[in-house]
C-alpha cells in the first residue's frame, strides 16, 4: 500500500496509574505530536514535555492500528535532579543492586560493533536470579541502550536514574540492545 509508520517516540511500555495509562495510552503507540507539534524521536517527546509545569495538561497524538488518536494526559510531579544529593560511591552498588545486575562500560570495539555512539551502551555482566532484573528478563550480555530513554554509558548514569526517577515512579524502563534486535524492558523496583 506505500504506508509507512509515521515518525515519533514508540511507547515501550506504560505504568499502571500513571498519567499515560490514565489517558488511555497502550505499548506500541507512536507519540507524533505533543499539543499539536510534530515530535521526531523520543528525546523531542522528552524536551516537549520537560518544558511543561507538573499538573499542567498536554494533547499527546499517537498514531495506532493506521489511525491518529488525541489523548488528554495531566502530567505527574517530576523529581528535579538538581535538588537530589549526588550519589555517593558507595552508594552506586546499592542502587545497581535495587536492580539486582551489575555492568561494565563497553570497550571500543564492542561500541563499534554495535554501531553506538558514546553516550550509549553498558554491557550486563551478571544478574541476580532473585532480583527484579532477573524478573524482567535481563540477562548477562544484554547491552542497555538508555533508562528512561536517557543514553547510559557507565554505572552511575544507570544508578542516577534509578536513584532520582526509578524509585519514585516504582520502575525503570531500559532499552537493550540482544543479538541484534532492541528490546524495551520495565525493571519494577521495590518502594
Amino acid at each position: 500500500l506505500g504506508m509507512k509508520e509515521p515518525r515519533g517516540a514508540l511507547v515501550g511500555s506504560v505504568m499502571e496509574n500513571e498519567p499515560a495509562a490514565k489517558a488511555g495510552m497502550k505499548d506500541g503507540d507512536i507519540i507524533i505530536a505533543v499539543d499539536k507539534k510534530d515530535i521526531e524521536d523520543a528525546s523531542a517527546l522528552l524536551r516537549a514535555i520537560a518544558d511543561k509545569a507538573p499538573g499542567s495538561a498536554a494533547v499527546l497524538t499517537v498514531w495506532r492500528d493506521g489511525k491518529n488518536l488525541d489523548l488528554n494526559v495531566t502530567l505527574g510531579e517530576r523529581n528535579s535532579a538538581q535538588n537530589e544529593a549526588r550519589p555517593g560511591k558507595g552508594q552506586k552498588q546499592q542502587d545497581e543492586g535495587l536492580l539486582g545486575l551489575s555492568v561494565r562500560s563497553l570497550k571500543a570495539e564492542e561500541r563499534r560493533e554495535l554501531k553506538l555512539n558514546k553516550n550509549e551502551g553498558l554491557m550486563i555482566v551478571s544478574v541476580d536470579p532473585d532480583k527484579p532484573a532477573a524478573e524482567a528478563d535481563l540477562r548477562p550480555g544484554d547491552v542497555i541502550l538508555k533508562a528512561n530513554l536517557k543514553s547510559v554509558n557507565s554505572g552511575a548514569a544507570l544508578s542516577r536514574i534509578v536513584k532520582e526517577e526509578g524509585v519514585k515512579r516504582g520502575a525503570v524502563m531500559l532499552q537493550i540492545e540482544r543479538r541484534g534486535d532492541v528490546y524495551f524492558r520495565t525493571v519494577p523496583l521495590g518502594k
